[in-house]
């Protein structure tokens, strides 16, 4: 990417630049208009933050066919039980783990950590990107799957704020 970045001409953006050369490859444009170096430092750190999360990420899961990579993007929702879990991922595939020591919380924590996940129900982890509307009775998601979300817990893991429905554009 190509890195434009217009700048008054009482700012040296050249010490701020070397501060976040090694946050960017090519490929990637940042366009933006700073009046101060403290303005250049702030678009710079907020490009470099916006990249290293949309950079593809990974959910290694041991299955029982060994030790499975699987794209954070393509999880729709994960469902424990048994002392175990079930990843059901948008091709439809279902991924499920060996049997886990560790409590579901515990086992799906690194996908809750990316901000696009939603604990909706104790035994229950939805990805908000799959997520089409949240009615009285549950979430809908966009391949019609409906899963739940008591209202106990929505008061406690409530849906981000400015988190829009898919297709009427409500925000919820």
């Amino acid at each position: 990417m190509i890195h434009i970045i217009l700048c008054s001409d009482q700012v040296d953006p050249i010490p701020v630049l070397k501060q976040y050369r090694d946050r960017f490859s090519d490929g990637e444009v940042c366009v933006s208009a700073c009046k101060t170096e403290q303005e250049l430092s702030e678009v710079l750190g907020r490009a470099g933050r916006q990249r290293a999360a949309e950079q593809e990420s990974f959910f290694t899961v041991t299955t029982r066919m060994g030790r499975s990579s699987i794209p954070i993007s393509d999880i729709v929702y994960c469902r424990s039980g048994q002392h175990s879990f079930q990843i059901y991922l948008a091709d439809g595939t279902v991924v499920s783990s060996r049997t886990t020591r560790c409590s579901f919380p515990t086992s799906v924590a690194p996908l809750l950590e990316t901000g696009f996940f939603l604990h909706c129900e104790r035994s229950v982890v939805v990805n908000l990107r799959f997520v089409k509307m949240i009615q009285a009775n549950g979430i809908l998601l966009y391949d019609g799957t409906l899963l739940p979300y008591p209202q106990t817990r929505r008061k406690r893991c409530p849906v981000p704020a400015g988190f829009a429905a898919g297709g009427a554009g409500e925000t919820l």
